[in-house]
């Protein structure tokens, strides 16, 4: 019985180890959504990243994170740091790149749960008349065995961008 108990777990090892080397390493996510505002509308609110605490799905998960900012807000270089419960953990975000009304570039940078270092980013293009499409993308290598937890966490996090996204449609079309 013993040596069936571990036939069965050296499979189950080898055909995790597979997994691992056959999957990407490399993360991507993009969800769009379409807000009935006008794009510098649009894109002035994203760039501040305070305006996160409305509609960020993150923030959402733990209503006592702390959040702090460095420099000036909706500039590059500004900062939001974060310490929160497990589910959002703790690290810092900060714009290094903004393309006026058309893209900001973030890089995330974890502590906890696991230290890390991903890149964000938001694109604004015209839908029509007063409308506005926003893309939100995220990109984040995790080599192995990590690889394998980015794979099977892809559609829990498209569906967290997608809640974000109604958020901040809803955020935005109340004002």
């Amino acid at each position: 019985m013993k040596k069936k108990i571990l036939i069965g777990l050296g499979v189950v090892v080898v055909i995790i180890a597979a997994l691992g080397i056959f999957l990407p390493t490399q993360q991507h996510v993009e969800r769009e959504i379409v807000i009935n505002k006008p794009r510098s509308e649009v894109f002035t609110y994203l760039k501040s990243i305070r305006n996160q605490e409305a509609w960020s799905p993150w923030m959402k998960m733990d209503p006592n994170v702390k959040a702090e900012y460095k420099g000036e807000d909706s500039q590059i270089g500004s900062i939001q740091t974060w310490d929160g419960n497990n589910d959002i953990g703790k690290g810092e975000q900060e714009i290094k790149a903004i393309t006026e009304n058309e893209r900001i570039d973030i890089e995330l940078r974890f502590e906890k749960p696991m230290e890390g270092v991903s890149l964000a980013y938001f694109i604004t293009e015209d839908a029509g008349e007063g409308q506005t499409k926003v893309k939100w993308g995220f990109d984040s290598e995790a080599k192995f065995p990590c690889n394998i937890m980015s794979f099977f966490m892809q559609g829990y996090m498209e569906g967290i961008f997608d809640k974000g996204l109604a958020d901040l449609k809803a955020v935005l079309e109340k004002s």
